[in-house]
């Protein structure tokens, strides 16, 4: 019994966070993509995969990037600008700036979109912009408690239900981001 409930065990703490727990031959298959901000930016991963509290099935690859409002937000690569929200309501920590967040949506060629949130925009909806091109800056808008970049990807982001993916960071040890980690991009 006692082998048993042992095994159960590790077998939730694993499943628990399989982002972290994925062996190098899974985590070579996950998408590699560039930090997003330019070289010298230091940042804090204050969420990383699976450590929400509330977790939403098919969103669970998602980071917050602890930098200072007005930190410059680049493109992960290359892709088209197919939506810019801004409804300019305010933000902070209060519930009440639910659905406020400004954001980018990049759509890249291989019909993966990525997602930056808590920005103030520079780019224009049909823009084509290049990887590490300044998209934006940090801001304060929508639910955000502490300056930073909330940021994921869609694997297909045409799909009516999209979910999120895993994700190998250049320029991170491992290229694993997780929450607790901080570095400078390279």
């Amino acid at each position: 019994m006692k082998k048993l409930i042992l095994l159960l065990f590790v077998v939730v703490s694993c499943a628990h966070n399989s982002y972290e727990s994925a062996s190098e031959r899974l985590k070579s298959g996950f998408k590699e993509v560039a930090l997003p901000f330019p070289s010298g930016t230091k940042f804090h991963i204050s969420h990383g995969p699976f450590d929400s509290v509330k977790r939403i099935e098919g969103n669970e690859y998602n980071w917050n990037f602890d930098v200072p409002y007005g930190t410059p937000v680049t493109a992960i690569e290359e892709g088209k600008i197919v939506n810019v929200f801004e409804p300019n309501e305010g933000g902070g920590c209060d519930r009440k700036f639910l659905g406020k967040g400004h954001h980018i949506r990049i759509l890249h060629p291989d019909n993966s979109m990525s997602m930056y949130l808590h920005i103030k925009s520079s780019v224009k909806k049909g823009q084509f912009v290049k990887q590490n091109e300044v998209i934006g800056t940090t801001a304060e808008n929508g639910i955000v408690c502490s300056p930073q970049l909330h940021f994921f990807i869609h694997k297909d982001g045409q799909a009516k239900k999209p979910q999120t993916i895993p994700l190998r960071f250049k320029g991170i040890p491992g290229g694993v981001a997780t929450k607790g980690y901080s570095g400078t991009v390279p």
